[in-house]
């Protein structure tokens, strides 16, 4: 039982932080990833079709085929359509698990 009550500490905690991360602190992790491997970066712009983090530098290297046509949006715009978005469903999935624990837990001390 100990277990499981730390197993819901530690996922209402993440859930929890999923919720509340504003846009501010979510750009800015974003743009820490981003920054940490160039080997990521290259993978991004492939996939996603975008070029640089905040801003596509002309003169600099990109992977993506958009590239060559200058038609490129920057990979944070691409991102971030969907990271919002993201954490809010993995918020919401974590909360509802967290309380079916709650309410086992609470089931098996009766």
């Amino acid at each position: 039982m100990i277990i499981l009550f730390l197993v819901f500490v530690v996922q209402f905690s993440v859930s929890s932080a999923c919720l509340a991360i504003n846009e501010e602190q979510q750009n800015h992790l974003l743009e820490v990833g981003w920054n940490n491997s160039l080997t990521t970066q290259r993978d991004v712009e492939k996939s996603l079709n975008c070029c640089g983090f905040s801003h596509m530098d002309i003169n600099g290297s990109c992977a993506a085929p958009c590239f060559h046509y200058s038609t490129c949006t920057t990979c944070a715009a691409k991102i971030q359509e969907h990271a919002g978005e993201v954490l809010r469903f993995v918020g919401g999935i974590g909360l509802f698990f967290s309380f079916t624990e709650v309410s086992l837990l609470n089931y098996l001390l009766l």
